[in-house]
């Protein structure tokens, strides 16, 4: 369904309740959400399993089937499927999602499964901010002033799949670009070679990006002290950086998790000067925690920033700000290097 049937979305009076037939969505192989629902359900149902066409609001809408008993309430459908004392919500719209897996937007919505002249109400589970995770893991040399090394990006989840949404979605000539700036993420001082991918047409496993990254940009050389930069912060964030002007709060359409383990190895006859300190914000709806820790030659950042609810408050404008100010600031770190010679 997701890889043969086009969604396009269809209102029109009663037509945007009514799915349409079957029949005609997979004639036609395109459908809006009930046309792609209904075709869904009776496939399922022909193949044997236990499946229910399903109306369902997304976060857009503010209520539920128990305390708004209307149609405002549904503005979306997909399938219900019951497999071995479990339910699936089959969302035939959400390209490159595995099974098992639910769209952000109709996670903790209430869903208003058909049963013939009855129906169960049903809510779809939220997921662990912990199962959409954006993990990074590099390792860099500096040796004469030249900073390169390896990186490998792991992404899970709502993650993965908004990735393999925007990835598909790119004229052929462009994915390569995209590639790279995933790797660099988004940062222009940064330089990325020999990028390698898993198999990005498997949407059952992590999506995983890896190449070789040159930091060379980030080196500063003053007589024997050597200063660097291994950390960056995400450009992304920058867009979420509200002015006096703006009156609504943000919504991530998403809860994820950034992880970032960055190794420094300098040469023997090097050692570092100074480490910075770690950096530790903590608040209900985000997060960020992070260290410094050096062994011999090698120091290690290891940082990690959460965003627990999907959305960040107006009215909490002020410590998000001071939020990612501090991010910025701990982004600006440099470590000092000297030469024994």
């Amino acid at each position: 369904m997701q890889d043969n049937i086009r969604y396009i979305a269809f209102e029109d009076g009663y037509a945007g309740f009514i799915p349409e037939t079957v029949q005609n969505v997979l004639k036609n192989k395109f459908g809006d959400c009930k046309g792609m629902a209904n075709l869904l359900t009776e496939m399922l149902i022909l193949a044997g399993f236990d499946a229910h066409f399903t109306w369902i609001g997304t976060k857009h809408i503010p209520y539920d089937h128990a305390t708004t008993p209307s149609l405002c309430v549904d503005n979306h459908a997909i399938s219900t499927l019951y497999l071995d004392g479990h339910e699936y919500f089959l969302d035939a719209t959400e390209k490159y999602i595995p099974f098992g897996e639910n769209a952000y937007r109709i996670q903790g919505k209430s869903a208003l499964v058909q049963k013939g002249e009855n129906f169960d109400l049903k809510y779809v589970p939220m997921a662990e901010k912990m199962s959409n995770k954006l993990s990074n893991r590099a390792s860099f040399s500096l040796e004469n002033n030249r900073l390169k090394g390896h990186v490998k990006l792991e992404l899970t989840g709502n993650e993965r799949t908004r990735f393999l949404q925007t990835y598909h979605r790119l004229p052929t000539e462009e994915q390569k670009s995209f590639l790279t700036y995933m790797l660099k993420f988004g940062n222009d001082n940064l330089s990325a070679s020999a990028v390698t991918t898993s198999d990005l047409k498997n949407r059952e496993i992590p999506v995983v990006i890896e190449g070789e990254l040159d930091l060379s940009n980030n080196v500063t050389s003053v007589g024997k002290d050597i200063f660097v930069s291994i950390d960056f912060f995400p450009k992304s964030l920058d867009r979420y950086l509200p002015d006096e002007k703006r009156q609504k709060g943000y919504d991530f359409e998403r809860t994820f998790l950034y992880e970032d383990a960055i190794e420094l190895n300098i040469p023997k006859n090097a050692k570092f000067i100074d480490v910075p300190e770690g950096l530790k914000l903590e608040f209900p709806d985000y997060s960020f925690i992070s260290s410094y820790t050096v062994a011999n030659n090698k120091i290690t950042l290891k940082k990690a920033l959460s965003i627990n609810n999907g959305h960040i408050q107006k009215s909490d404008f002020e410590n998000w700000s001071g939020f990612l100010a501090k991010l910025k600031e701990f982004n600006r770190n440099q470590l000092s290097v000297t030469s024994n010679n």
